[in-house]
């Protein structure tokens, strides 16, 4: 189910979705109730591509996608949605991945939330500064939806058990 959210929708990036969901923080999350996803990226046919893959896992619960980091880093200031995992692109405008994870991790509320790196970049340099910036793991985006899908199914199978993301998939 995708959500939309009470924002100024003037802002680039800030595409309205279905419902208006307004969600107060919310403590850690039971193992085994669906997820609520957060996607960040800039691109909006990968963020289509992505958002389609996530609605097709049974593990899923909320989607909220935005294009815009620094709307993303303001909504989840906020409170508008307590995501359980976070699915960023590394390369975006103005504000960057490596940015909005630092913006996170500096966040007590948000700190321990598991940030899912989901990029282009196969640099080893980009994959460093990922987990130096306390990134849970790292996915090189594929080509295939079939294989996208497979890869938010592992890693939505894995936090719904609450087991620990392999870093790298």
């Amino acid at each position: 189910m995708l959500a939309s959210f009470s924002i100024d929708k003037s802002l680039p990036g800030a595409t309205p979705v279905s419902d208006t969901l307004h969600r107060d923080p919310v403590p850690l999350r039971i193992v085994g109730e669906a997820l609520n996803v957060l996607v960040i990226d800039d691109d909006q046919e990968d963020l289509d591509i992505i958002v389609s893959a996530l609605e097709d896992d049974i593990n899923i619960g909320e989607i909220a996608s935005l294009t815009n980091s620094e709307l993303a880093t303001q909504m989840l200031d906020k409170g508008l949605f307590r995501p359980d995992v976070i699915f960023l692109d590394l390369n975006m405008p103005r504000m960057n991945g490596f940015d909005v994870l630092d913006a996170i991790r500096s966040r007590d509320i948000l700190s321990k939330l598991p940030i899912v790196i989901l990029t282009t970049s196969h640099h080893s340099a980009d994959m460093r500064a990922a987990f130096q910036g306390l990134a849970t793991s790292y996915v090189i985006k594929p080509v295939s939806h079939t294989i996208l899908k497979s890869k938010i199914s592992k890693i939505s199978t894995c936090l719904i058990r609450g087991e620990t993301l392999e870093r790298s998939l």
